[in-house]
């Protein structure tokens, strides 16, 4: 960075500027001497600027201030090269290094979503295995049901980009939602395949300790308004919020929660629909 600084004061493009003379000085004037003598160990040292520790001390805040005055004159000239500065370092100074994707332990089987190019990948491996991890599942060419345009039946086949992907909690399933038809209603698919696709659903769905989907459901405002659970592919209402000022929000954890908020008042329940903390303004 600092490489990076130098280059960018010494090119042509940059402003001119007179050079900083060998005379110019930090201290604009001497502060006040105050000899004290200060114990250090068993050694007694005199230390006339002991008391400039004291940031209360008036003579300390006068110092600071005319240091203060004094620094900011000697870097005066860089004020019109201030931007191109700026300009030339974001301009060249490499990105910052992309850390690693970490491992997450769901039961048997380590998860974790890493960047392949441009899109998205979930791999899985054994804990403590040597073997290459397992692609469970690209957002390149993730697996759907889609209509066709032709009679309007349905057929399995390949979309790109995902919404949202959860793994479950024994790592044996990712579920993950699509907007295939680019109307911003979401199918909920799952890898491996054996689970029936959940419909129009919102982006966002959660995995319960109990290994149950929970996911959202919108009304005709596209509030999310309704929470189901998806057990073995049956679907059931566990609660609906009828006021149209409140809408639903999963907190995702160990133990699924839901937020129903407005702009002034707020409710969260739990994976059966109690309330948890009463709604409050």
């Amino acid at each position: 960075m600092l490489l990076h600084v130098w280059l960018a004061l010494s090119t042509n493009a940059l402003a001119p500027h007179p050079p900083l003379r060998r005379t110019t000085r930090l201290h604009a004037r001497s502060p006040q001497r105050r000899p004290r003598a200060v114990d250090y160990g068993d050694a007694s040292l005199d230390d006339d600027l002991y008391y400039l520790r004291d940031a209360d001390d008036a003579e300390t805040r006068h110092q600071m201030a005319y240091e203060a005055s004094a620094a900011a004159a000697a870097a005066s000239f860089l004020e019109p090269s201030r931007e191109a500065v700026a300009e030339f370092v974001i301009a060249t100074a490499p990105p910052p290094p992309t850390p690693p994707p970490r491992w997450a332990t769901f039961g048997g089987w380590e998860w974790r979503e890493r960047v392949a190019g441009d899109r998205r990948v979930w791999e899985r491996r054994r804990p403590g295995s040597d073997d290459d991890a397992e692609v469970v599942l690209d957002e390149d060419a993730a697996p759907a049901t889609l209509t066709s345009e032709f009679g309007g039946g349905e057929y399995r086949g390949f979309v790109r980009g995902i919404s949202d992907a959860k793994i479950s909690p024994d790592g044996e399933r990712v579920a993950y939602t699509v907007d295939a038809a680019g109307d911003e209603k979401y199918v909920c698919e799952f890898l491996p395949e054996g689970v029936p696709p959940v419909r129009d659903v919102d982006a966002c769905v959660a995995w319960g300790g109990d290994g149950d989907l929970y996911a959202l459901r919108t009304d005709a405002t596209g509030r999310p308004h309704e929470v189901w659970r998806i057990k073995d592919g049956t679907e059931s209402l566990v609660f609906r919020e009828d006021d149209q000022r409140f809408r639903i929000e999963v907190i995702p954890g160990e133990t699924v929660l839901f937020l129903l908020r407005s702009r002034d008042a707020a409710e969260v329940r739990d994976a059966a629909g109690a309330v948890l903390v009463p709604r409050r303004q």
